[in-house]
């Protein structure tokens, strides 16, 4: 079995991905968890995107993005969220 090919990002890559805005709007909205949903692309980062997006939409309770990009708030929310260990 082959290993999932790793690299390099930043908190503001993972949270410009499209599966992780995807992730924070259906949590901020209520919807329930898409299990089903990147898994048909072999992309295992969209994936753990989607499901970083979501923790981190049940956690942030402002705008993610003004226009196209993420706003200082969300970006140091998700900083401090991740030094915290409540998202990986």
């Amino acid at each position: 079995m082959a290993q999932v090919e790793t690299r390099q990002t930043g908190f503001r890559g993972v949270m410009r991905s499209g599966a992780f805005v995807r992730g924070f709007n259906e949590a901020r909205k209520g919807k329930p968890m898409d299990y089903d949903c990147f898994s048909g692309h072999g992309d295992t980062n969209a994936r753990w995107n989607y499901e970083r997006g979501r923790l981190f939409g049940l956690l942030f309770n402002e705008p993610l993005k003004e226009g196209p990009r993420i706003t200082w708030s969300a970006y140091a929310a998700f900083r401090d969220a991740y030094n915290a260990r409540l998202i990986r």
